[in-house]
Protein backbone atom coordinates (compact mmCIF):
# COMPACT_ATOMS: atom_id res chain seq x y z
CA UNK A 1 0.00 0.00 0.00
CA UNK A 2 1.08 3.40 -0.93
CA UNK A 3 0.23 7.06 0.72
CA UNK A 4 1.62 10.12 -0.43
CA UNK A 5 -0.72 13.68 -0.49
CA UNK A 6 0.77 14.14 -4.57
CA UNK A 7 -0.62 12.79 -7.55
CA UNK A 8 2.29 12.64 -9.18
CA UNK A 9 4.59 11.25 -6.61
CA UNK A 10 1.92 8.68 -5.95
CA UNK A 11 1.50 7.60 -9.74
CA UNK A 12 5.02 7.58 -9.65
CA UNK A 13 5.75 5.07 -6.74
CA UNK A 14 2.67 2.85 -8.21
CA UNK A 15 4.54 2.55 -11.74
CA UNK A 16 8.23 2.19 -9.79
CA UNK A 17 6.80 -0.87 -7.74
CA UNK A 18 4.56 -2.18 -10.34
CA UNK A 19 7.51 -2.74 -12.74
CA UNK A 20 9.12 -5.27 -10.27
CA UNK A 21 7.28 -8.49 -10.02
CA UNK A 22 8.32 -9.42 -6.64
CA UNK A 23 5.85 -6.20 -5.70
CA UNK A 24 1.93 -5.47 -6.00
CA UNK A 25 0.24 -2.61 -5.09
CA UNK A 26 -3.11 -3.30 -3.57
CA UNK A 27 -3.72 0.37 -2.29
CA UNK A 28 -3.12 3.99 -2.43
CA UNK A 29 -4.01 6.99 -0.61
CA UNK A 30 -3.73 10.23 -0.67
CA UNK A 31 -3.87 11.35 3.40
CA UNK A 32 -2.99 9.73 6.41
CA UNK A 33 -5.89 8.87 7.57
CA UNK A 34 -7.26 7.19 4.32
CA UNK A 35 -3.73 5.46 4.53
CA UNK A 36 -4.70 3.65 7.87
CA UNK A 37 -8.23 2.71 6.80
CA UNK A 38 -6.21 1.11 3.60
CA UNK A 39 -3.63 -0.61 6.43
CA UNK A 40 -6.44 -1.49 8.36
CA UNK A 41 -8.62 -3.01 5.80
CA UNK A 42 -5.97 -4.72 3.23
CA UNK A 43 -3.72 -5.76 5.94
CA UNK A 44 -0.95 -5.28 3.05
CA UNK A 45 2.47 -6.90 4.21
CA UNK A 46 4.01 -3.78 3.59
CA UNK A 47 2.95 0.09 3.54
CA UNK A 48 5.15 3.02 2.26
CA UNK A 49 3.87 6.14 3.94
CA UNK A 50 4.87 9.52 3.47
CA UNK A 51 6.20 11.57 6.43
CA UNK A 52 4.06 14.71 6.34
CA UNK A 53 0.38 14.25 4.95
CA UNK A 54 -2.89 15.81 5.54
CA UNK A 55 -5.07 14.62 8.00
CA UNK A 56 -2.13 12.25 9.88
CA UNK A 57 1.19 11.79 9.70
CA UNK A 58 2.98 9.39 8.50
CA UNK A 59 4.47 8.76 12.41
CA UNK A 60 0.41 8.86 13.42
CA UNK A 61 -0.24 6.29 10.93
CA UNK A 62 2.38 4.14 12.62
CA UNK A 63 1.76 5.17 15.81
CA UNK A 64 -2.25 4.34 15.14
CA UNK A 65 -1.68 0.66 13.46
CA UNK A 66 0.70 -0.24 16.20
CA UNK A 67 -2.30 0.25 18.99
CA UNK A 68 -4.56 -1.79 16.50
CA UNK A 69 -2.31 -4.74 16.21
CA UNK A 70 -1.76 -4.35 12.15
CA UNK A 71 1.30 -6.43 11.40
CA UNK A 72 2.05 -4.24 8.36
CA UNK A 73 5.66 -2.88 8.03
CA UNK A 74 5.70 0.30 7.15
CA UNK A 75 8.52 2.34 5.41
CA UNK A 76 8.61 5.92 5.71
CA UNK A 77 8.95 8.29 2.74
CA UNK A 78 9.92 11.94 3.18
CA UNK A 79 11.59 14.68 0.76
CA UNK A 80 13.50 15.52 4.43
CA UNK A 81 13.56 14.68 8.00
CA UNK A 82 14.48 16.39 11.36
CA UNK A 83 16.41 14.45 13.75
CA UNK A 84 13.41 14.92 15.84
CA UNK A 85 11.22 13.35 12.61
CA UNK A 86 13.60 10.31 12.45
CA UNK A 87 13.49 9.27 16.30
CA UNK A 88 9.75 9.80 16.40
CA UNK A 89 9.00 7.47 13.27
CA UNK A 90 11.59 4.75 14.21
CA UNK A 91 10.61 4.84 18.01
CA UNK A 92 7.09 3.94 16.40
CA UNK A 93 8.19 1.21 14.82
CA UNK A 94 8.94 2.20 11.22
CA UNK A 95 11.50 -0.48 9.18
CA UNK A 96 12.23 1.77 6.90
CA UNK A 97 13.67 5.19 5.71
CA UNK A 98 14.37 6.67 2.30
CA UNK A 99 14.32 9.87 0.94
CA UNK A 100 12.86 11.33 -2.12
CA UNK A 101 15.90 12.18 -3.66
CA UNK A 102 17.43 8.80 -3.40
CA UNK A 103 17.37 7.07 -6.53
CA UNK A 104 14.64 4.59 -7.67
CA UNK A 105 16.97 1.31 -7.39
CA UNK A 106 17.12 2.42 -3.93
CA UNK A 107 13.10 2.39 -2.46
CA UNK A 108 13.17 -1.23 -5.11
CA UNK A 109 16.03 -2.60 -2.63
CA UNK A 110 14.35 -0.89 0.34
CA UNK A 111 10.85 -3.11 -0.12
CA UNK A 112 13.64 -6.37 -0.88
CA UNK A 113 15.10 -5.82 2.47
CA UNK A 114 12.07 -5.64 4.42
CA UNK A 115 10.02 -8.25 2.53
CA UNK A 116 12.75 -10.49 3.48
CA UNK A 117 12.36 -9.56 6.89
CA UNK A 118 15.35 -6.99 7.22
CA UNK A 119 15.08 -3.14 7.97
CA UNK A 120 16.23 -0.43 5.92
CA UNK A 121 17.32 2.30 8.57
CA UNK A 122 20.57 3.98 6.26
CA UNK A 123 23.48 4.55 8.76
CA UNK A 124 24.41 7.69 7.82
CA UNK A 125 21.21 9.36 8.53
CA UNK A 126 19.70 7.49 11.36
CA UNK A 127 22.51 6.91 13.44
CA UNK A 128 23.74 10.87 14.40
CA UNK A 129 19.78 11.78 14.24
CA UNK A 130 19.34 9.47 17.04
CA UNK A 131 22.48 9.99 18.83
CA UNK A 132 21.86 13.84 18.19
CA UNK A 133 18.09 13.32 20.14
CA UNK A 134 19.15 11.18 22.36
CA UNK A 135 21.37 13.46 23.45
CA UNK A 136 18.46 16.24 23.47
CA UNK A 137 16.70 13.67 26.15
CA UNK A 138 18.95 13.37 28.03
CA UNK A 139 19.84 17.29 28.27
CA UNK A 140 15.59 18.13 28.55
CA UNK A 141 15.50 15.53 31.57
CA UNK A 142 18.26 17.71 33.28
CA UNK A 143 17.00 20.85 32.95
CA UNK A 144 13.18 19.14 34.13
CA UNK A 145 14.86 18.72 36.99
CA UNK A 146 15.52 22.35 37.68
CA UNK A 147 11.74 22.86 37.26
CA UNK A 148 9.08 23.20 40.06
CA UNK A 149 5.58 20.93 38.71
CA UNK A 150 3.91 24.61 37.86
CA UNK A 151 7.01 25.23 35.79
CA UNK A 152 6.44 21.89 34.46
CA UNK A 153 3.16 22.09 33.49
CA UNK A 154 3.80 25.45 31.25
CA UNK A 155 6.83 23.24 29.59
CA UNK A 156 4.50 20.86 28.48
CA UNK A 157 2.02 23.73 26.75
CA UNK A 158 5.01 25.63 24.98
CA UNK A 159 5.82 22.09 23.53
CA UNK A 160 2.25 21.78 22.42
CA UNK A 161 2.96 25.36 20.65
CA UNK A 162 -0.16 27.33 22.52
CA UNK A 163 -0.17 30.59 22.99
CA UNK A 164 -0.30 32.39 26.46
CA UNK A 165 -3.48 33.33 26.35
CA UNK A 166 -4.37 30.10 25.65
CA UNK A 167 -1.79 28.49 28.67
CA UNK A 168 -3.51 31.01 31.33
CA UNK A 169 -7.06 29.59 30.06
CA UNK A 170 -5.80 26.18 30.35
CA UNK A 171 -4.31 26.15 33.50
CA UNK A 172 -6.46 28.87 35.46
CA UNK A 173 -3.96 31.73 35.51
CA UNK A 174 -3.49 35.27 34.43
CA UNK A 175 -1.12 35.86 31.58
CA UNK A 176 0.98 37.59 33.81
CA UNK A 177 1.56 34.98 35.48
CA UNK A 178 1.98 32.64 32.91
CA UNK A 179 4.91 35.47 31.50
CA UNK A 180 6.32 34.88 35.13
CA UNK A 181 6.59 31.14 34.66
CA UNK A 182 7.86 31.42 31.52
CA UNK A 183 10.51 33.65 32.26
CA UNK A 184 11.82 31.66 34.73
CA UNK A 185 11.62 28.33 32.79
CA UNK A 186 13.73 30.19 30.18
CA UNK A 187 15.97 31.82 32.76
CA UNK A 188 16.88 27.70 34.31
CA UNK A 189 16.76 26.46 30.69
CA UNK A 190 19.55 29.03 29.54
CA UNK A 191 17.81 30.18 26.65
CA UNK A 192 15.67 33.85 25.58
CA UNK A 193 12.14 32.33 24.12
CA UNK A 194 10.03 30.13 23.34
CA UNK A 195 11.59 29.20 19.75
CA UNK A 196 14.87 28.19 21.44
CA UNK A 197 13.19 26.39 24.71
CA UNK A 198 11.31 24.08 21.61
CA UNK A 199 14.68 23.52 20.11
CA UNK A 200 15.88 21.77 23.33
CA UNK A 201 12.92 19.58 23.85
CA UNK A 202 12.95 16.36 22.78
CA UNK A 203 10.86 14.81 19.91
CA UNK A 204 8.65 12.87 22.77
CA UNK A 205 7.94 16.33 24.04
CA UNK A 206 7.28 18.41 21.37
CA UNK A 207 3.63 18.74 19.41
CA UNK A 208 4.64 17.61 15.52
CA UNK A 209 1.28 19.18 14.77
CA UNK A 210 2.29 22.75 15.46
CA UNK A 211 5.62 23.28 13.41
Amino acid sequence: MIADDHPIVLDGLRALIQSDARFQVVGQAATGQSALELIDRLSPAIAIVDLNMPVLRGIDVIDAATARGIATKVIVLAASATDSEIYSVIRAGAVGLVLKEAAAATLLECLSTVAAGGAWLPDNIVREAMGREQRRLLAWEEILRTLTPRERELADQVAMGRSNKAVARALSLSEGTVKVHLNNIFRKAGVGNRTELARLMPATRRNTHSA
